[in-house]
């Protein structure tokens, strides 16, 4: 069964668990078999591991839905450091735009 919300788009929290401070957020959007993401870390959370955390889970989650065969992710090509963090996740590049670079992890 589909799930609406996801396939209209869906904007998460990600939230210390420890002080319940604000660390980013995580955006899903399921178009046809595959799930969008993005995410965003603020600036004082950034490169401590959570987006790697947040990415790892979307995978893990997509992996055991039934019609979700890949994970998506449009990049900045400016934006090295996330572009590092989804090829070490095991990401490719699929497509180049000059905006925007886009990734798959296909499971």
């Amino acid at each position: 069964m589909e799930n609406p919300v996801i396939t209209n788009g869906m904007q998460l929290a990600i939230i210390d668990k420890q002080n319940g401070s604000l660390i980013g957020d995580v955006y899903l959007k399921k178009e046809d078999t595959h799930i969008w993401i993005g995410y965003t870390i603020s600036p004082s959370n950034s490169r401590k591991g959570y987006a790697y955390e947040v990415i790892q889970e979307v995978i893990e989650w997509g992996r055991s839905q039934k019609d979700i065969s890949a994970v998506k992710a449009g990049v900045d090509p400016a934006n090295t450091a996330s572009i590092k963090l989804l090829q070490k996740l095991g990401f490719s590049i699929v497509m180049e735009e000059e905006d925007e670079d886009v990734y798959l992890f296909a499971f």
